[in-house]
């Protein structure tokens, strides 16, 4: 399994009437994990694109527990935790806030399509040999 950590402050443009992060900045925060994630793991969107590869979400999953609210700072993990297969990854999210309380989990689902015949790979070689490192036992 891969696992790192990111840390964003809600800013106040990111909040409601009621003080709480909106609901639709969560899948933001996702991206802005997502991809710290997959940098950290020694590849980037960026060569994605330039290996020909583009990676749209095809599922979001939501479970808001706790509300966070302006200028919190929010601890997001990130997990791998199955090596991609048929073209499809998972990110799995866990927010906790400056208490160390689970806030929110947030499921991101990705496709990786080849940009050339917009078809479904297998994963850029690059990211798949990177990824291998972490589920070879």
């Amino acid at each position: 399994m891969f696992s790192t950590q990111t840390v964003l402050r809600v800013r106040f443009y990111e909040t409601d009437k009621m003080g709480f992060m909106h609901h639709s900045n969560y899948a933001r925060y996702y991206e802005c994990a997502r991809t710290e994630a997959i940098r950290e793991i020694g590849y980037s969107y960026a060569n994605a694109e330039k290996d020909g590869t583009i990676m749209p979400v095809v599922k979001i999953e939501s479970k808001f527990i706790q509300p966070v609210f302006y200028d919190d700072e929010v601890r997001i993990t990130t997990h791998i935790k199955a090596m991609p297969r048929f073209g499809i990854i998972s990110f799995y999210h866990e927010f906790y806030n400056q208490k160390n309380e689970l806030v929110h989990q947030g499921t991101v689902t990705l496709a990786m399509i080849t940009l050339a015949t917009n078809k479904r790979e297998c994963g850029p070689a690059p990211l798949m040999n990177e990824l291998q490192k972490y589920f070879t036992k």
